[in-house]
Parts: structure tokens; sequence; C-alpha cells
């Protein structure tokens, strides 16, 4: 009898233990991981592909004047809004991809061993499927619809470590949303999709 409690004891504590170890990776409001975990991550693909001579991608994502949809909206349907996107966004990648919620109305996807073209293949698959997906009052946005400007960035392509390729990933974003929103930006030739 002693045996069983203490067994029973053991496999508790092991799967409390693997449920905050969960928690302490994933965001809690999208479920996707936190910007803490995607830095170990990204840090983890950037070694892996610098020791193997292959490449990593990495996908920044923003939400298209998020700021006046909760305005008109509340929070609470803001908070819905990062939701849903957070499922779409899961249903856009590969079991070797990572998506994790950056911070606010901003998240990324790593994309590991794949071409910056097929990169900014995906990134333009994640346009189209958001602004195809119906967002409960999304018509008070500019467009009628909610949406989303993508920046992309590569590694050896166009950064040779982990913090050049959030910089050029950043810099694609923030050249997307100065083109026109909802659109792909790449960052080496920062040419509009």
């Amino acid at each position: 009898v002693a045996n069983v409690v203490k067994e029973r004891r053991l496999r508790r504590q092991a799967a409390e233990g693997q449920f905050y170890k969960e928690l302490s990776r994933k965001d809690g409001l999208t479920e996707l991981y936190n910007h803490r975990f995607f830095h170990q991550l990204l840090e983890t693909e950037v070694g892996r592909a610098t020791r193997y001579g292959r490449s990593v991608n990495l996908i920044m994502i923003d939400i298209d004047h998020f700021k006046q949809y909760n305005d008109a909206h509340g929070h609470p349907a803001g908070d819905m809004a990062l939701r849903k996107l957070a499922h779409v966004l899961k249903r856009c990648i590969r079991g070797c991809d990572y998506v994790a919620r950056y911070g606010g109305e901003e998240f990324a996807i790593i994309v590991p061993e794949i071409e910056v073209r097929a990169a900014r293949g995906m990134a333009e698959r994640v346009r189209r499927l958001v602004d195809e997906t119906e967002f409960e009052g999304e018509e008070v946005m500019p467009l009628g619809r909610l949406t989303v400007s993508l920046g992309v960035a590569a590694l050896p392509v166009h950064a040779s470590s982990k913090e050049e390729l959030v910089d050029r990933a950043d810099q694609a974003l923030y050249a997307a949303k100065a083109a026109s929103r909802n659109c792909v930006v790449v960052a080496e030739d920062d040419s509009v999709n």
C-alpha cells in the first residue's frame, strides 16, 4: 500500500511539474508560446541553422489598426479577436514551425529549413486566411475587415544572429505597415506583395 501511495504521489508531482512547465511557456490569453519562450526557441533554431548550414525564417505579424477595434468594441472583444487570430495562425504552420504571441497584437512564426521564397508564400497564406476569416465586429475596421501586416527575414540571407534576424523581420513588418498594410514585405528587397 505504501508503494502505491508513493507511486501516485510521484505521478501527481510529475504531472504538476509538466503543467507548470507548459504554463511558463504559454501566453495565458492565446495559448501560443509566450515572448520569453519564443526567444529561447529562436536561439535554439538559429544555433541549429548556423551549425548545420541551414536556414531559419522569421515572420513577424501585426494586426492592422487594432487600437481602433479595441476602442470600438472594448478589450474583451479584442481578446476574443486575438484568440481567434491565434487559432488561424496555428492552422497555417507546419509541425516543425513555432508560433508565438510576441506582445500585444504582435505575433511571430519561426519557420526553420525552408527558403525565403517559401517563407514569403507561407506569410502570404497567413495574410489571405486572416483576410478571409470573419471576426465579430470587424466592419469598424478601415477595410471593413480585420487584416494583418507581415514582415519576413531569413538567416543567413538577411541576418547572421538571432538579434539581427528579429530586427530585420521587425523592419520588414514596419515597412509593410508603412506601405499599405494588409501585405507581406520581405527584408531582402522590401518588396510589397
